[in-house]
C-alpha cells in the first residue's frame, strides 16, 4: 500500500513538470529567443565595449590597433590618382538566405565571381546589412550600410562597403523584399533565393575609400582590406524598416561604434579611368595630350574637335544633293565605355557616301551636354554616329538635342540603358537596331574637317553636323549620366526627387535645421506683418573692386571675391562681403507676389565672437532692360554653361556697381536658404525692384542646367518673426 503511494506521488510529480515545461512563462521563452552571443546595445554586458572580453579568442575587439569601422574624414584622406577601376568579375549565382539573430545575410553558395586588388583574387562569399551605417563620412552617418565579404585563397578577407540615405527604394533590396520577410522573427532560419546577380548591387567602381581594418563584429579580425564606395545610394524607409524586423533584436541599431583610426592610411581612389571631362584635374581634357605620347594631339593638334559653328565664320554651299544615308537594321550591343555609353552594330548597319566615298556605320555614342556649339549655344546632348571608309578614313554625323519630347530611339534602349548604370564594361546584346529611325536633316548640316572628340583625338575626321536641333526629355538625359557617372549632387530644388527642400533636413544630421528650424528663409514680406521703422541713416556700404571667381557650383552661378571686397556694417558690426549668387524666381516674395530673380550677397562678421555671423543682402529683380552687373560676367557664365563644378578667373569686380536701395529695405533675422539653413542670418532685402532681361535669366538657368526649373526654396513659416521696413 506505501509502494502505491509512493509511486502516486511520483505519478503526479512527474505530471506537474509536464504540465510546467509544457506552458513555459513568457519571461523563460523570451530569455531562449535572445541567447546570442554579443549585441549592439550599449551598456549591457554583451555590447560593443565588452566583446574583447566575452572570450579570449574575441580580445582584438578591445585591444586590437586597427579595428573598425572609422571615420573617413576628409582630413585624413590621401588622394590617390589611378587609372584602374575597381575589378569586379562577379557572377549570378545560387543563394540562401540566413537571419543570424544580429543581421540579415545573403550567402552565395558557388562562384557568385570575384574582386581583384592588388593584384589578389578575393571571391565573394556573403553580403550582409547594418543599419544605420557604420562608417562615416566627415562625421556623417548614413541610414544603412552593405557588407559585400570577400575571400582570399590564403583566407585574407576583403570587404566592399555601400552607404545609403533614405530615398527611392533600392531595387537589389526589392528582389529580396518577400525572402527578408519570411525571414522575420526567425533567428538561424534560412531560405533559398534561387539565382542572385551580384552585379545588380549598384556601387561606384571609379571612386572610393580604401584602408585596412577589421571584421566589424566579433571576433573583429585585423588585416581586412576594406573599399568604400564614395557614391551614396538610396534605399527606402520601409527597406530599412524590414531589415530591422527581420533581425528583431530589440535594438535600434546593429552598427558598431566608430573606433579610433590611429593614424591609419586611408586611400581615396579617384579618376580610375584613363581620362575625364574635369577641368583642371590630372586627367582632365587639357590633359589629355600629356597623358600618354600616342594623345599628344589632343593637347597640340591643329585640326581638334568640338568647334563652335559661328555664322560669321560659316560658308553656305548650296546644293541640289542630300546627305545620302544608305543604312540598314543590323544587330547591335550596348556598351558601358565608363565616359560614354556606345551602341556598337555588329554586322552590316549601311553606309553614308560623302564625295563619293563609303564610310561604314560602325557605332553611335552620346554626350551630355553638347560638345558642339552653334554661336555659343551648348544644347542638351549630341549624339555621334561613326563611321569608317575601307582605308580606315572617319567620318562622324552629330544630332543635337533640347530638352523636349522623348526621343523614339532612345526610348527602345532605355531597359537596357538601366540595367547599365555604373556598370561600365558591361555590355547587353539589343537584337535588331535599324540606324535609320535616329532622326537628323539630310539637306541642311554643317560640314568641316576636325578630329575625334576623344583620346588619341585622331584628326582629319569629316564632320556633318545636322542643323535642326531635335528633342530629347530631361529623363533620357539623366538616364545616360547616371549610366556613367556619379550624382555627387547632394540636394536639389525637384520636389519628391529625394533630394528635394521637403527632404533637405532629412540628408544629414546637420542639416536638420532646414525642417525644424522656426527661423527659416525665405519668407513673405507681407505689408499685414511689417512694422515699418522711420531711419535717415542709410545702410552703409564700404564696398571695393577685388579680383573674384565665378563658379558654376550645380545649383547656381556664384562670384567669389578672393580678397577684401569691403564690407557693410549693421547694428556697428561689420560684416565682410565674400560672394554672391542668384535664384531664379526670387526666393523671398513681397505680399505674395515672386519677381523673376533674386540676387544673395553673403557676408560673414569680422568679430568671432558676434551674436549672427551671417549677413545676406537681398536685390529682387523683375523682367526689364538688361542688368549692367550681369551684362559685365555674361561672356565667363556662358562659357560655364553646362560646366558643373568649373569656374572662371574673372579679374577685378567692383561689387559697388550693384545697384540696390540703401534707404528703404526689409530686415529680419532669418536662415540660409540652401542647406546646412544655418539660423541667426541677418537679412536685409532691398525694396526697390531692379531689372534683368529675359535672356539673363534664362543664360543663369541654362548654365546650371541642375534638371529643375528654379532654383528657389519654397517659402517658409515666418513664425511671427519680427519683420521691418526701414524708411526715411
Amino acid at each position: 500500500m506505501k509502494d502505491m503511494k509512493s509511486s502516486s506521488i511520483l505519478a503526479l510529480g512527474v505530471l506537474w513538470l509536464v504540465i510546467i515545461s509544457s506552458h513555459p512563462s513568457s519571461t523563460q521563452a523570451q530569455e531562449v529567443e535572445d541567447e546570442r552571443e554579443f549585441d549592439y546595445a550599449r551598456g549591457s554586458h554583451m555590447g560593443p565595449e565588452k566583446w574583447g572580453v566575452m572570450k579570449k579568442e574575441w580580445s582584438a575587439c578591445n585591444n586590437g590597433t586597427m579595428q573598425s569601422p572609422i571615420d573617413v574624414s576628409s582630413r585624413r584622406v590621401e588622394m590617390v590618382v589611378s587609372s584602374k577601376k575597381l575589378y569586379r568579375n562577379y557572377k549570378p549565382c545560387n543563394a540562401t538566405i540566413h537571419n543570424r539573430g544580429h543581421d540579415i545575410m545573403l550567402q552565395w553558395e558557388g562562384d557568385a565571381g570575384s574582386i581583384l586588388i592588388n593584384d589578389t583574387e578575393y571571391a565573394l562569399k556573403q553580403a550582409h546589412w547594418h543599419s544605420p551605417s557604420e562608417h562615416t563620412i566627415n562625421g556623417r552617418r548614413y541610414d544603412m550600410e552593405l557588407h559585400l565579404v570577400h575571400l582570399s585563397i590564403d583566407n585574407k578577407i576583403a570587404v566592399i562597403a555601400v552607404l545609403y540615405n533614405i530615398g527611392k527604394p533600392n531595387r537589389f533590396l526589392s528582389k529580396l523584399a518577400v525572402n527578408i520577410s519570411a525571414m522575420i522573427d526567425q533567428k538561424g532560419r534560412h531560405g533559398h533565393c534561387g539565382i542572385i546577380d551580384p552585379k545588380e548591387i549598384q556601387m561606384s567602381s571609379r571612386r572610393y575609400y580604401r584602408y585596412i581594418g577589421s571584421l566589424t563584429v566579433p571576433p573583429c579580425t585585423e588585416k581586412v582590406v576594406w573599399t568604400i564606395s564614395k557614391k551614396i545610394r538610396t534605399v527606402s524607409k520601409d527597406q530599412v524598416k524590414l531589415l530591422r524586423e527581420a533581425v528583431h533584436d530589440y535594438a535600434e541599431n546593429n552598427a558598431r561604434p566608430i573606433q579610433p583610426d590611429n593614424k591609419r592610411d586611408i586611400l581615396f581612389y579617384e579618376n580610375e579611368r584613363e581620362f575625364d571631362y574635369f577641368r583642371g584635374g590630372p586627367i582632365g581634357p587639357e590633359k589629355w595630350g600629356e597623358i600618354k605620347k600616342e594623345w599628344s594631339l589632343c593637347s597640340y593638334g591643329t585640326m581638334q574637335s568640338p568647334i563652335d559653328m559661328l555664322s560669321e565664320r560659316v560658308e553656305k554651299v548650296l546644293t541640289f544633293y542630300k546627305l545620302n544615308r544608305n543604312y540598314q537594321p543590323s544587330n547591335a550591343i550596348l556598351n558601358n565605355r565608363g565616359h560614354d555609353i556606345s551602341l556598337k552594330w555588329e554586322g552590316d548597319a549601311g553606309s553614308v557616301l560623302i564625295d563619293h566615298t563609303e564610310y561604314a556605320l560602325k557605332q553611335a555614342h552620346w554626350h551630355t551636354p553638347s560638345e558642339h556649339t552653334i554661336n555659343g549655344r551648348i544644347y542638351d546632348m549630341e549624339i555621334h554616329l561613326v563611321h569608317l571608309s575601307v582605308d580606315n578614313k572617319v567620318a562622324v554625323i552629330a544630332v543635337l538635342y533640347n530638352i523636349g519630347l522623348p526621343n523614339n530611339f532612345l526610348s527602345k534602349l532605355e531597359v537596357n540603358l538601366t540595367s547599365m548604370i555604373d556598370q561600365k564594361g558591361k555590355s547587353v546584346v539589343s537584337g535588331i537596331i535599324d540606324p535609320k529611325e535616329i532622326e537628323m536633316s539630310r539637306r541642311r548640316y554643317y560640314r568641316y574637317v576636325g578630329s575625334l572628340t576623344v583620346p588619341p583625338c585622331t584628326e582629319g575626321v569629316v564632320w556633318m553636323i545636322s542643323r535642326k536641333i531635335r528633342t530629347v526629355s530631361k529623363d533620357q538625359v539623366k538616364l545616360l549620366r547616371e549610366a556613367v557617372h556619379d550624382d555627387e549632387r547632394e540636394f536639389d530644388y525637384v520636389k519628391s526627387s529625394g533630394k528635394g527642400p521637403e527632404k533637405w533636413g532629412k540628408l544629414h544630421k546637420e542639416w536638420s535645421a532646414c525642417n525644424k528650424g522656426n527661423m527659416q528663409s525665405p519668407i513673405d514680406l507681407s505689408n499685414k506683418r511689417v512694422e515699418v521703422v522711420h531711419k535717415s541713416k542709410k545702410l552703409l556700404r564700404n564696398y571695393k573692386p577685388c579680383n573674384a571667381i565665378i563658379f558654376n557650383r550645380g545649383h547656381d552661378i556664384e562670384v567669389s571675391w578672393e580678397g577684401n571686397a569691403g564690407s557693410i556694417e549693421i547694428n556697428g558690426t561689420i560684416y565682410a562681403l565674400k560672394q554672391a549668387h542668384w535664384h531664379s524666381p526670387s526666393e523671398h516674395t513681397i505680399n505674395n507676389k515672386r519677381y523673376s530673380l533674386e540676387l544673395h550677397m553673403v557676408h560673414r562678421s569680422t568679430n568671432p565672437s558676434s551674436k549672427h555671423q551671417i549677413a545676406v543682402i537681398g536685390v529682387l529683380y523683375k523682367i526689364g532692360k538688361p542688368n549692367p552687373f550681369l551684362s559685365k560676367l555674361g561672356r565667363n557664365i556662358t562659357s560655364l554653361v553646362k560646366r558643373e563644378n568649373e569656374h572662371r578667373h574673372h579679374g577685378v569686380i567692383d561689387p559697388q556697381e550693384i545697384h540696390m536701395s540703401r534707404r528703404r529695405y526689409y530686415n529680419y533675422i532669418g536662415s540660409l536658404t540652401v542647406p546646412p539653413c544655418t539660423e541667426g542670418v541677418i537679412w536685409t532685402i532691398s525694396k526697390k525692384v531692379r531689372t534683368v532681361s529675359l535672356a539673363q535669366v534664362k543664360l543663369l538657368r541654362e548654365a546650371v542646367h541642375d534638371h529643375a526649373e528654379k532654383n528657389a526654396r519654397p517659402l517658409q513659416p515666418d513664425h511671427k518673426r519680427g519683420i521691418q521696413l526701414i524708411s526715411p
